[in-house]
């Protein structure tokens, strides 16, 4: 008897594996996959421009290889982080992050990756994982290092500003407007700051913005910043100049 049980055990654990193993590493997401580009800001920063499915934490991972070939895997300090991005292939979520803050004595950093793990709560019949494509470091592309110069902004009408700019002295393909406002979210009852992007042309100088009167004292600042897109990148977003407008209804 005993032994037909532990046969009938033995038949049922190989029917559920198949259920219960994890998706290959390389399968098709059903939920959606990473769409991901990574490029070099300079010798220890990188830049992620990608989107996924919000079921998922993201993270640029770094493989670090040692004096003895030894290889380590860590996660990269996330040092600018901007979501809801508006890019000429679509809406992305973009991180720069320093690798030469994770590398430890003697390493160099080999290759890069966007992470996804699955967040605390989603079905557990998920992929766990959710990974861009691993990219080796030695070949990355640069993002833009043209920039716009003179940036000013000025309030030039009663909920109206004015933001003007000169030409970058590099390859432009379009110029994009970062617009830092406050907004009110009904369901907190409250203003919060948010950013909106704006794409134009690489002929274009001028941005010209509206102020919402209805935003009460202390929520009136207008954040400008303008970058350089090239190639599906932006220029470095850590050390960009930014104009202020504070409204005056």
């Amino acid at each position: 008897m005993s032994r037909a049980i532990s046969k009938l055990m033995l038949l049922c654990a190989l029917v559920a594996a198949p259920i219960m193993a994890a998706a290959p590493a390389g399968a098709a997401n059903p939920h959606g996959s990473v769409t991901d580009v990574v490029a070099t800001v300079d010798g220890c920063r990188y830049q992620a421009v990608f989107s996924g499915p919000s079921s998922y934490q993201y993270s640029v991972e770094g493989t670090f290889s040692g004096a003895l070939g030894l290889s380590r895997q860590r996660d990269l300090p996330i040092k600018a982080r901007e979501e809801l991005v508006k890019m000429p292939a679509g809406t992305r979520t973009v991180y720069q992050v320093n690798a030469c803050e994770a590398a430890k004595s003697g390493e160099t950093l080999t290759k890069i990756q966007v992470i996804g793990r699955l967040r605390p709560g989603y079905d557990h019949t998920m992929p766990r994982r959710n990974d861009g494509v691993q990219r080796e470091a030695a070949t990355l592309p640069k993002v833009p290092a043209a920039r716009p110069a003179g940036l000013t902004a000025t309030q030039t009408g009663a909920n109206e500003a004015t933001v003007n700019w000169q030409p970058a002295s590099g390859a432009v393909q379009q110029y994009q407007v970062r617009v830092g406002s406050s907004y009110y979210q009904s369901e907190v009852d409250a203003w919060i700051f948010h950013n909106q992007y704006h794409l134009v042309t690489p002929e274009t100088l001028q941005y010209i913005g509206k102020l919402n009167p209805r935003a009460p004292e202390g929520n009136r600042n207008y954040d400008y910043a303008v970058r350089t897109v090239a190639n599906g990148f932006l220029s470095d977003l850590e050390n960009e100049p930014v104009a202020t407008v504070v409204h005056q209804p």
